[in-house]
């Protein structure tokens, strides 16, 4: 039995050697990165920065966080305006 893949998309989390691997295997595959991973990957790197307590104790930080992690649902050509806004202190 011969299997052909082919898929149109993969979905995994955000290694860094996954995600060329998989390019290599299939070039002509969409790679994307799964928002629950995307999210533990924002909350590892709040922990990274020192930030576990005052994403604890301050809403606007937690709101601002959330909001990063929003921007996953933006269409593409607007991700940066939206990083860019949250840099800005705009909502």
């Amino acid at each position: 039995l011969e299997v052909d893949l082919n898929p149109d998309t993969i979905i995994c989390d955000f290694e860094t050697v996954l995600i060329p691997a998989i390019q290599g295997y299939f070039p002509n595959t969409q790679v994307q990165g799964c928002y629950f991973y995307f999210c533990q990957a924002v909350h590892r790197k709040v922990g990274e920065l020192g930030l576990k307590t005052r994403y604890r104790q301050h809403e606007e930080t937690r709101r601002k966080i959330r909001m990063l992690l929003a921007t996953a649902f933006l269409p593409v050509p607007h991700v940066n305006t939206g990083v860019s806004l949250l840099e800005a202190g705009t909502t």
